[in-house]
């Protein structure tokens, strides 16, 4: 997997955020001195098919007399956030949610906290599960949401549980078909669960956070016992031999059985776990995040009445409980939510106490719990009414809605840390540390785990249509459910609107001007409506008309003074807060821009990864395995190319040395001769002395300025420590270079030739 791809991307937040000094005095009533109020006209200009559902979801929007329109809210969105991005503004507005983790590869994020290696009773070592069986039961009182009563649990054979069926006249019952385990426990019907085994203890019983027992059943016993079914991810066969790389599917079902102490359930534990089983995708719209998924909306009616409810769930040292779920391997709740992610890239959030950055004094304010729909209690403020409003967008002239399209929109996942979690300091999109070979990645485990920033819709040159998923033996299947139909406008396609505007100071003209444009960037695109990450809704702005006054009644007809007004004013901002490029030239406009500009036709970022691809399977695990982020939209290089030109010195800063590397003093200057992640590492038995001559290709800087390179015979990795870069070094670059410090790892510092 060379690289990830989708055709989305995001601007890193700015740790600095402007506070208007002007946001105490905001008043419909009083106006500035400086107050501008009016219209103004503007045109928007469709260049890819565009769609914005109506009421009828097949249709596109319309007025009540019929015209094809785009409601003002949409545009307002999209022209708010371009401006909360252009003055470094909070990132305020977000589901603050606590995503879950079932990743059986990634054993530092999940493996290690659900089984280890442990010793059975006979001696041997074998892998043991972290959870607890209980039954989990609706509490009494606002202090105990819910309790679960720890027991014993033991796997049983398939073989075994089929006869279990036979003998109750379970007709057709077949646990190794794939399916879930609710279809299971409906082909079981109205026979008892319960059974008398024989159990074999695995796990010890010894031990603060594993006091239950592990084990399998044997035969029929004495022992009580209740039959518990999950899932089954992929088809088992009694004749089924193990599968190539992977061992056998899943070929056992549990029994409960015993009881202990209750342990009491917290409000934050229970809603991360409705959160993690609900029936929703993670970018959906507000509210749905707790409609149960199939498992839980079939456990969720005995809960209710207070019946018992099956689940497995992992306890901390001292006995309290962590996390629970329907499944043995259910999904983790991480550690850390979103909102410590936005923390940790803007602290100062946390102590804004309702101090609003500039988008917010401009489009209003409501603070949670008089909104509802409000996304996070972390900016609270005060309300405060808007002083700009989008009109209505009406369609120009007649258009004829091009034919109906019928597409599987993709829904990205914020829990997919290669592309939403930064992963290290070096720059946006760089790829994470490596440890033994492998990457080291940052997730939502992580108590410094950092957010990529603002997600926006990359415009595309028009519309693409992915190939549909497949199953996974690549027979086609039926997307009914999850397909959207389109009925989309033709590019070309124009509407007008009416921007109006109270006592909207100067400046704050020239920041709406500014996002209308891109700061009058010719080749940067918005995007709107549904669909956009297939190409649709490419569109610009044009101003038509300015009809504004001040507050001496005299006209404005051009915005070229509050535009200047409005980059002066962050331009100021951004050299008081030293901030890297300046405003114009800092990596945040730099990525929006980047973001802006229409993506080539053969950008592999045009579609989204696949589960089904033809080659690599899976790409978005393949992208995991190989160490390999989302890349930023712009090149670190280019954009210290672009900034140093405007007369701004930039240090760049290169990707995190391996943990637990060397450094060692080369002359004056200190570099990590720590293991750089790159795909071909050279062989423990290699080495490159001292002195030798080598050909390498830059690959990008260290965190110290220096080129970094790969040897490309043999094959190494290291850093270009010392001398002087020739002027036309460039990623991609060739050049002869010295080893001054060898290696056995592949791992050397060079200096140019």
């Amino acid at each position: 997997m060379s690289s990830v791809h989708a055709p989305y991307g995001f601007v890193p937040l700015s740790e600095h955020v402007f506070l208007p000094e002007w946001q105490g005095a905001v008043s419909q009533d009083l106006p500035f001195e400086d107050g501008l109020s009016g219209t103004i006209d503007l045109r928007l200009i469709a260049e890819t098919p565009i769609f914005v559902r109506g009421s009828n979801k097949d249709e596109f929007f319309r007025t009540p007399d019929a015209v094809y329109a785009i409601p003002g809210s949409s545009i307002r969105g999209a022209i708010r956030n371009i401006i909360e991005i252009a003055t470094f503004g909070w990132m305020s507005r977000f589901n603050d949610h606590r995503y879950g983790v079932r990743d059986l590869h990634n054993q530092d994020v999940y493996g290690q906290h659900m089984a280890e290696i442990m010793s059975a009773p006979d001696g041997s070592r074998q892998p043991m599960p972290k959870v607890i069986a209980g039954w989990l039961q609706r509490g009494e009182g606002s202090e105990r949401v819910a309790t679960i009563t720890p027991c014993h649990f033991a796997k049983i054979e398939y073989r075994r549980l089929m006869s279990y069926a036979k003998e109750r006249q379970v007709p057709g019952f077949s646990p190794g078909n794939r399916q879930s385990s609710v279809s299971k426990y409906r082909a079981w019907g109205k026979a008892s669960l319960d059974v008398m085994v024989e159990v074999e203890k695995l796990r010890p019983v010894q031990g603060v956070s594993l006091p239950y027992g592990f084990g399998r059943v044997v035969g029929p016993g004495s022992t009580a016992a209740t039959l518990v079914f999950t899932g089954q991810p992929s088809s088992w066969r009694p004749d089924q031999p193990p599968r190539r790389g992977g061992g056998q599917a899943k070929h056992h079902d549990f029994v409960f059985y015993g009881s202990g102490t209750p342990v009491p359930v917290s409000s934050d534990i229970f809603k991360g776990f409705e959160f993690v089983h609900s029936d929703r995708g993670q970018q959906n719209a507000r509210g749905r995040e707790f409609l149960p998924n199939e498992e839980w909306e079939y456990w969720k009616s005995n809960y209710d009445e207070g019946k018992k409810v099956p689940v497995f769930f992992l306890a901390h040292p001292n006995g309290e409980l962590r996390a629970f779920g329907l499944a043995m391997m259910f999904r983790l709740p991480y550690d850390h939510s979103v909102k410590d992610g936005v923390l940790n890239c803007q602290p100062a959030l946390k102590k804004t106490d309702g101090i609003l950055d500039f988008a917010q004094t401009l489009f209003g304010h409501v603070p949670p719990g008089i909104d509802e729909t409000s996304e996070s209690d972390t900016f609270k403020g005060r309300l405060l009414k808007g002083r700009v409003s989008f009109g209505l967008a009406r369609a120009e002239g007649n258009p004829k809605p091009v034919a109906l399209v019928d597409v599987v929109l993709g829904s990205p996942k914020a829990s997919y840390y290669p592309a939403y979690i930064e992963q290290g300091p070096a720059a946006p999109g760089a790829e994470p540390a490596a440890l033994n070979n492998k990457p080291k990645w940052k997730t939502w485990m992580d108590s410094d785990v950092r957010v990529r920033g603002w997600k926006r819709y990359r415009p595309q040159p028009g519309p693409v249509s992915p190939a549909l998923p497949t199953r996974g033996d690549g027979r086609a299947m039926d997307v009914s459910r999850v397909a959207s139909r389109l009925n989309p406008l033709p590019e070309s396609t124009s509407f007008l609107l009416r921007l109006r505007l109270h006592n909207v100071r100067r400046a704050e003209l020239g920041a709406l001007l500014w996002a209308l444009d891109f700061g009058k960037d010719n080749e940067a695109r918005h995007t709107l409506g549904m669909a956009r990450s297939l190409g649709y809704g490419r569109c610009r702005f044009e101003v038509a008309e300015m009809n504004l006054e001040n507050v001496r009644e005299i006209g404005v007809s051009n915005g070229d003074e509050a535009r200047a007004e409005f980059e002066s004013l962050m331009e100021k901002f951004a050299d008081e807060n030293h901030i890297p490029g300046g405003w114009k030239h800092s990596r945040e406009l730099f990525e929006l821009r980047a973001l802006a500009h229409t993506l080539d036709e053969s950008s592999p970022h045009r579609l989204h990864m696949r589960i089904d691809d033809p080659v690599v399977r899976n790409e978005f695990q393949s992208a995991k395995q190989a160490g390999r982020a989302l890349p930023s939209a712009g090149t670190t290089e280019r954009w210290a190319v672009e900034a140093r030109a405007a007369g701004h010195a930039i240090t760049l800063a290169g990707p995190p040395a391996e943990p637990g590397s060397a450094t060692r003093d080369a002359g004056t200057q200190k570099q990590s001769v720590g293991a750089w992640r790159e795909a071909t590492q050279a062989p423990r038995s290699q080495s490159i002395k001292s002195g030798t001559r080598i050909e390498v290709e830059l690959t990008g800087l260290s965190k110290k300025g220096k080129w970094q390179a790969k040897v490309l015979s043999p094959a190494a990795i290291g850093v270009v420590a010392f001398g002087v870069a020739p002027e036309d070094a460039a990623v991609g670059k060739k050049y002869t270079v010295v080893v001054t410090a060898g290696g056995d790892l592949g791992n050397v510092q060079m200096k140019w030739r």
